[in-house]
């Protein structure tokens, strides 16, 4: 169970604060201020705000979009063939700048991995990318009608380069947000369109490297657009939990051994959520297989749109919600907090509820409609997306249970190569925290793997069952040893062995062709 933003995050002061980054942006926009000197600022700026979700408990950090004014401005401004243009609203009220064309749109440079690369250097916790997606883009674009598929597409084609761009400067996660996807209700033209631009933009990424998530927000996805979402290699959905039914009957739709996020804290509002919805909304995200450790919570749409203290305040409540919720078991922890979650005091979580049991209740009785063979809401599978390896029974089971010494622990870095590692395997591989309660995920899985919050010292639990389970089992090991990629601390038996090679003669004092015994 993990906490994260949405997306974007309040670019305002807290309260009693000076409004540095606006007074900033007033004075570089009237050639008062050095674009030196605002960058300084900003990025001074993006400290706060990834710091702040650091001190709330969020697992999974971002920069909220803070660098611009919004946050489709960089694209618009980084892709050749593009130009900003009039504002627009996404569905989930975020007002953007749209684009408008200018000439042939390509790729030509990195737009975003600097500033990722910047977040991801002020903390050891696993930092994120969001970008609007290809279709949304396209969507809200100043052009005819007409030209929207093929601007869609060569959009696409732009943006996967800038994944590629993303996966080799080390990202871990990458969330990609459709919310125009919310918008297009049973239209299929519009789904095979939004299909053939995440085929375009998805292309040749490596998944297991690069956790890629797919958010819709402000709205419910259509069943009409289930295949359109699922048959792309997204390994974790963040939907609005608050949409109602229609949203949750989407959700629940989303294979088991993908992660499900459910944006259950209202963004909308400057109130404080309740605990109760929180975790409910992280169980019943659990459920029919899942499993605890691909779950998450997250805000419903951009923080920015409401106060910087509120913000605050609302990622506060998100972590405790967590650590409440790994009290126990994640369902024993919902009923504690709440046995009767449709009698609820708090009307959100009745609303909650109902909406949950409503999207139960079309699903039993599609599996119905076809003969018991979908227990999910008609969606059987995306084709080229698999869960772990199966191990075939009979096979060898291999398990150590070494010492993570990696000063940051397993973060982004050392994870990715861990991940890479297990991936390449023909084994099932599991990995489990033993500081941490026993938290278990799939070793091939970044943000099961980063989840786990193993930090320096940590003692986990690596078993291997496959045909090459023991030769699984000793590269991870040796990997763990030499560090993950990182060098690691001198332990006493290190220095020792250190002092013992100094003492030995250098490879220069030995006569070619002896040896040193």
């Amino acid at each position: 169970m993990f906490a994260t933003i949405a997306n974007g995050y309040p670019r305002g002061p807290l309260p009693a604060q000076p409004d540095r980054l606006g007074d900033a942006d007033r004075r570089f926009l009237a050639g008062e201020l050095p674009a030196a000197d605002h960058a300084a600022i900003v990025e001074a700026f993006v400290a706060e705000v990834v710091h702040e979700q650091a001190r709330a408990g969020l697992a999974f950090l971002g920069d909220g979009g803070v660098r611009d004014p919004d946050r489709l401005l960089p694209l618009t401004r980084g892709l050749e063939g593009l130009e900003p243009g009039p504002t627009a609203t996404l569905p989930t009220g975020e007002i953007v700048t749209a684009p408008r064309l200018s000439g042939p749109i390509a790729w030509a440079a990195p737009i975003t991995v600097a500033g990722w690369t910047f977040a991801a250097g002020l903390t050891d916790l696993p930092v994120k990318q969001a970008l609007i997606g290809p279709y949304t883009i396209g969507r809200l674009a100043a052009i005819d009608a007409a030209e929207r598929p093929w601007v869609t597409l060569a959009i696409a084609e732009a943006l996967n380069a800038e994944l590629h761009a993303l996966a080799a400067a080390g990202v871990p996660v990458v969330q990609v947000d459709e919310d125009g996807a919310t918008a297009i209700g049973d239209d299929r033209a519009e789904w095979e369109l939004l299909a053939a631009a995440h085929r375009a933009l998805t292309a040749g990424l490596e998944t297991d490297i690069v956790h890629l998530s797919f958010s819709a927000l402000g709205g419910a996805v259509d069943r009409a657009g289930f295949a359109a979402v699922l048959d792309r290699p997204y390994r974790s959905v963040l939907f609005d939990a608050l949409a109602g039914p229609a949203a949750w009957r989407f959700a629940l739709s989303v294979p088991p051994d993908r992660g499900l996020i459910a944006g259950a804290v209202d963004a909308h509002r400057p109130t404080y959520d309740e605990i109760e919805v929180m975790v409910a909304a992280m169980a019943w995200a659990a459920r029919d297989g899942r499993g605890e450790e691909r779950v998450g919570i997250a805000p419903n749409a951009t923080l920015a749109l409401i106060d910087r203290h509120y913000a605050r305040r609302k990622c506060e409540r998100m972590g405790e919600a967590v650590r409440i919720a790994r009290m126990g078991p994640l369902q024993e922890v919902a009923d504690a907090l709440e046995p009767d979650p449709a009698h609820s005091q708090w009307p959100e979580l009745r609303e909650l509820a109902a909406a949950v049991e409503t999207a139960r209740s079309d699903a039993l009785a599609g599996a119905v409609r076809n003969g018991g063979s979908v227990p999910q809401l008609g969606y059987a599978g995306p084709a080229g997306v698999a869960g772990p390896f199966p191990a075939p029974a009979g096979d060898a089971v291999e398990s150590i249970e070494p010492e993570i010494r990696n000063p940051s622990g397993l973060h982004a870095r050392p994870a990715a190569v861990f991940v890479r590692a297990a991936a390449a395997s023909r084994s099932r591989i599991r990995v489990v925290n033993l500081a941490r309660d026993g938290a278990e995920a799939d070793a091939k899985s970044i943000l099961g793997v980063l989840g786990l919050g193993v930090s320096q010292g940590s003692r986990i639990r690596l078993s291997a069952e496959g045909e090459d389970a023991a030769e699984t089992i000793a590269r991870l090991a040796g990997l763990i040893v030499e560090g993950l990629g990182e060098t690691m601390p001198e332990t006493g038996d290190d220095a020792a062995a250190s002092q013992t090679a100094a003492a030995a003669p250098r490879s220069a004092d030995v006569p070619p062709g002896t040896g040193n015994g």
